[in-house]
């Protein structure tokens, strides 16, 4: 199917944000390309919880909830529609996005333990963590597959993008 112009209007949300948070402006443009031009599977490489938890933690966890329970859906919806064709899918929160807000508010009520960097990272891994035994007991519950590779990349993967950004002093 043709890619639409209305799939780049995504883009323009991390563009506006980036004026006000450079942070949330990087992580929601990682978001929006990984949603819309992915389309192969990533082996525990995602953008989503990035945001979620930056969010939670610099924020409050209301921004944090209608962002996974709404801007994600309406990404996950523009890729399927504008981009595969699936004219049946609705923008509709889904499991992971759930287990991304549950997560993001761990990462809320344990931000008060982040006075340091150590602690920081070890609260983002305690969260990283919850993320993926919620997702096992998601998957184990519905029958589905879960790749075990998946689950320390995914982790490794974003403690190293934490850090990148706490050394580029942008959290």
């Amino acid at each position: 199917m043709r890619i639409k112009k209305v799939i780049f209007i995504p883009f323009l949300i991390p563009l506006v944000v980036l004026f006000v948070d450079r942070t949330l402006g990087l992580l929601l443009f990682l978001l929006v390309l990984e949603k819309l031009f992915f389309v192969f599977p990533t082996f525990g490489i995602e953008f989503t919880t990035l945001p979620t938890l930056y969010i939670a933690i610099h924020y409050n966890l209301l921004y944090s909830f209608f962002f996974n329970l709404i801007f994600v859906p309406i990404l996950a919806f523009i890729k399927s529609y504008f981009i595969e064709g699936n004219t049946e899918k609705l923008p509709f929160p889904e499991g992971g996005h759930i287990i991304d807000f549950l997560v993001a508010t761990l990462a809320f009520y344990i931000k008060i333990f982040f006075p340091n960097p150590l602690t920081f990272f070890v609260g983002i891994l305690v969260c990283l963590v919850f993320k993926h035994l919620l997702s096992y007991i998601k998957s184990k519950l519905v029958s589905s597959f879960i790749n075990p590779y998946e689950i320390p990349i995914n982790i490794f993967f974003n403690l190293i993008v934490f850090y990148l950004l706490f050394q580029l002093q942008l959290l």
